[in-house]
């Protein structure tokens, strides 16, 4: 090879260069690139660390890496905002995110919201999730936690063949504010196993970006099928000197359920008001955090309703008096009304079917609009994954011959 002012040659023995070149202009100050002592496994890439340090590692492919749903906050079909301290374990506003709390914490309400921002305040998120201590401010009680909860489909993940002796590593990546600053855990869990890391809080009410790369988990049981690989339940508040769940050991995978470090903070539900957000949800193959892959909102949306949909508008709360998006049809006989409307994307398994009346928002109610003009009791009747075929009255309700109209709203429900 031979060197000029501005680029290395390697001059090959048929005659043709290959030339590295400088940059077009003047650095503002000297790039040092280090490579590393040895090369890397196949289909490995060279990464930098952001201050010129090379290594090999494995990046997934560019398109379709990101493995997790609503991962930008951006879909919300349930609603914007929701109160409460019960541990239902689904999602009470934005989809995907469910609130969860370990042991019996009385006395104290949180409120589960997404919230929008303006793109450039953390380009290019709109969207967030958002914890808020709304009831009594205090330290968490004895073997007790608030979480917020996000799972991942077996399926969707069954290629990071976690669970054998060919586990692949995977990577977290999220975006976090929060109005306190402390150490937080996340714990990840299968069926059978149980993992913990910490992450800090240095700067309160500041986005940070979150990393973490997974030790393979080469034993254990990671669903592969239509249920939750993975939980994950990122902890915002908890007793850190918790004997049940406390004291986990950070970094490996676990055979016994410890959810938390003795470094946990409590500082979320102890101070009033205080705020936890979240946005920016990345699980891919690799060990390496790429960018946040985005989606279109419709993309996004149909993902969402593999797992919840509803004939009301997307900006429309179920429970909502409307008639608009409604199902319409007629009743067979005194028992049978045929409405059979069909999903808009397959559900991941046989969903459960919640109908309401337009004209009120009554739950488990159609309404007959032809001589009746009255709520009727009603259910959805042979559910399936892409429909239901009719809706069957309550018996002992009011019988109605055939050929009344009749209409209502529903939802389905097919969450991990």
């Amino acid at each position: 090879g031979d060197c000029s002012m501005s680029n290395l040659n390697f001059l090959h023995s048929g005659g043709n260069k290959v030339i590295i070149s400088a940059p077009d202009s003047n650095p503002s100050s000297d790039v040092t690139l280090k490579l590393p002592q040895a090369d890397g496994s196949k289909n490995q890439a060279l990464s930098t660390n952001g201050s010129g340090v090379l290594s090999f590692a494995t990046v997934s492919d560019y398109s379709h890496r990101r493995i997790n749903v609503n991962g930008a906050m951006a879909i919300a079909q349930k609603g914007t905002s929701a109160t409460g301290n019960a541990d239902n374990g689904y999602p009470i506003c934005t989809d995907m995110v469910n609130y969860r709390r370990t042991g019996a914490w009385s006395g104290t309400t949180w409120t589960v919201s997404q919230n929008s921002q303006t793109p450039t305040t953390l380009a290019p998120f709109q969207f967030f999730t958002r914890w808020t201590q709304a009831g009594t401010a205090q330290n968490a009680p004895n073997d007790t936690s608030t979480n917020l909860q996000y799972k991942i489909e077996g399926q969707d993940m069954a290629h990071a063949m976690w669970g054998t002796s060919n586990a692949i590593q995977c990577t977290l990546s999220f975006y976090v504010r929060c109005s306190q600053t402390g150490t937080f855990c996340v714990y990840v869990n299968s069926t059978n196993r149980y993992y913990v890391f910490e992450y800090t809080i240095s700067a309160a009410n500041t986005w940070q970006r979150v990393t973490h790369t997974f030790v393979s988990p080469t034993s254990g049981t990671f669903n592969t099928n239509t249920n939750a690989g993975i939980g994950m339940q990122f902890v915002i508040a908890a007793h850190a000197a918790s004997s049940t769940y406390g004291g986990a050991t950070t970094n490996t995978w676990l055979t016994v359920s410890k959810r938390w470090t003795s470094n946990q903070s409590t500082a979320m539900s102890a101070n009033a008001g205080a705020t936890w957000d979240i946005t920016g949800i990345q699980f891919e193959i690799g060990d390496t955090a790429t960018p946040f892959e985005h989606r279109s909102f419709g993309e996004e949306l149909l993902r969402c309703q593999r797992y919840y949909q509803k004939s009301y508008n997307h900006s429309v709360v179920p429970g909502t008096a409307t008639y608009i998006g409604c199902s319409r049809g007629e009743s067979i006989n005194a028992n049978t009304i045929d409405i059979c409307p069909r999903f808009k994307v397959d559900m991941r398994t046989t969903p459960t079917v919640t109908i309401y009346s337009p004209t009120d928002g009554a739950s488990g109610n159609c309404y007959f609009d032809h001589s009746t003009n009255a709520n009727r009791t009603a259910v959805a009747a042979n559910v399936g994954e892409s429909g239901f075929g009719s809706l069957h009255r309550s018996a002992g309700d009011l019988a109605h011959n055939g050929d009344q109209h009749a209409s209502c709203q529903w939802t389905a429900s097919a969450e991990l």
